[in-house]
């Protein structure tokens, strides 16, 4: 029985490091993404300022020039507070590990303390993925309306009679 118990301690073990490292994976990856989304917003700063010195002579179309800008603004937030390191479970302690070795703590025991370590890791490390995955597409949302109202300013520049 014991060795029963052992063997599916080892396969749980093994599974949960596994998927804990996946997630890991997955916040890293996020967070180049949201560099990446950010930088595309730091090219946008560009024609904004440029944008941002037109002289608009309809009293109608001067809140134009602002648009891209406040898009922009709100863009780089939410890729800040996306790149923000948050508070996670990542790897057990080692004192408590090793507090574990020299009290003779039993392998399954310790076995069994690990497997509950790296599922709550795990389950913490999810909310903050998601967290992250939230304000990246709420950030996208924003570069794309940008992009697009960026361009569509240059394309109808001298419609607006700068």
């Amino acid at each position: 029985m014991s060795e029963y118990v052992s063997e599916n301690l080892n396969i749980l073990l093994e599974t949960a490091q596994s998927k804990h490292e996946t997630i890991l994976s997955n916040i890293r990856s996020l967070d180049i993404k949201a560099s990446i989304i950010l930088a595309f917003f730091g090219v946008l700063l560009i024609p904004y300022f440029d944008i941002s010195q037109w002289i608009i002579k309809k009293d109608g179309f001067i809140f134009l020039k602002f648009i891209p800008g406040l898009f922009v603004i709100i863009g780089i937030i939410l890729c800040l507070i996306a790149l923000f390191p948050q508070k996670s479970l990542t790897y057990p302690k080692l004192s408590f590990l090793e507090n574990m070795y020299l009290n003779k703590i039993m392998p399954n025991n310790f076995k069994a303390e690990l497997f509950s370590y790296y599922k709550e890791s795990c389950r913490q490390n999810n909310k903050i993925s998601v967290k992250k995955l939230k304000f990246l597409n709420l950030a996208l949302i924003f570069l794309i309306i940008s992009f697009a109202v960026v361009i569509l300013l240059f394309i109808f520049k001298g419609d607006i009679n700068v």
